[in-house]
């Protein structure tokens, strides 16, 4: 998540450099909700999207803080968002 943030981080301070563009507003993402499980073990996340017409929309994301290893859990431009852990 932190890489994801910090690739956020760049291309935004890339656009700046050149000035920002109507178009950039596109690619802008955004994490949104998050939720950590109840272990500690796991955080759920969205990210939302603004890349196209229309209302921007949330996708779900899994990241393993072991490991760092992260699950999509959303496809092409499916909608997802308020993740929950339930109770061990």
């Amino acid at each position: 998540m932190l890489f994801r943030l910090f690739s956020l981080a760049i291309m935004f301070s890339a656009a700046t450099a050149q000035g920002i563009v109507p178009n950039d507003l596109y690619k802008l993402r955004s994490v949104g909700d998050v939720a950590l499980a109840p272990d500690g073990s796991m955080v759920a996340y969205t990210i939302s999207h603004n890349d196209g017409v229309g209302r921007p929309y949330s996708q779900l994301h899994v990241l393993n803080l072991k490991t760092n290893a992260t699950s999509d859990f959303s496809r092409g431009s499916e909608k997802s968002s308020n993740p929950v852990w339930s109770p061990r």
